[in-house]
Formats: structure tokens, sequence, C-alpha cells
């Protein structure tokens, strides 16, 4: 049986690298979520503009780590799966254990992270490649 997280909680802790973070990586910032960096202005400001392009003010190429906790009862025979809706090379560690890496631009990234899962709090991590 598929079984579901909230991930709804609105405040996530965040951080932005040049060089891939792992799972561990300390962050300092949050940022409100659904959205993106550039939504959010997370990266700097981008002032390399080329006339008749369309240019993002708020460009970043690097890696992004978002990080929350949840709270969670497991049920019997469930199957709990993180769900990416087209998003860059991603990476997902739950409590610290990696449960791997998807590349796909065209189709979702979905994880399982079951066996990750314990009951009470739990830690995940996010990191995007962009």
């Amino acid at each position: 049986m598929l079984c579901s997280i909230d991930l709804s909680k609105n405040l996530w802790a965040f951080g932005l690298s040049a060089e891939p973070m792992d799972g561990n990586a300390p962050l300092t910032d949050t940022i409100a979520l659904p959205s993106t960096v550039s939504q959010m202005r997370k990266s700097p400001y981008n002032t390399d503009t080329t006339p008749a392009n369309l240019t993002d003010p708020w460009f970043f190429e690097g890696y992004a780590l978002y990080r929350t906790e949840i709270e969670l009862t497991p049920e019997a025979g469930c199957t709990y799966v993180l769900h990416l809706e087209r998003t860059r090379t991603t990476c997902v560690w739950v409590n610290g254990i990696s449960c791997g890496t998807h590349n796909s631009l065209v189709g979702a990234h979905r994880y399982d992270v079951t066996a990750a899962l314990k009951a009470g709090k739990n830690e995940i991590t996010i990191r995007v490649d962009n």
C-alpha cells in the first residue's frame, strides 16, 4: 500500500553552494516551499543581462540544499515515496541515510524512503544540482 507524508510545511532550512554538499551540511537560511530559488530571491542579483534574451535576475548555478523535520507514525504495510516534480538532478537523505539520486528533467523523481523512516521525528534533506 502506498502511503503519503505531508511535506507541505512552509518553511525549510536552506543553503546554496558552488560545490556539492552532503546531507549533513549546516544550513543557515530558510526558504518557503513550494517555490524556487529565483522566486524567493535567494541567490545574488544577476547584473549580467543581455538585451533581447529572457534573463533571470536571480539566476543561480550550483547546489541548493533543503531540510525539514516531520513527525511520523509509520503504518504497517505502507510504502512511503517522496515525489519531486520536474527538477534538476536530486539527491535525498532521510535521517542521514542516502536514498539515492535521480537525473531527469522530463519526469518526476520518486524515492522509496520507507526503509529510512522511523517512528517519531524524521529529518529529510534534498539536494538539487542547478
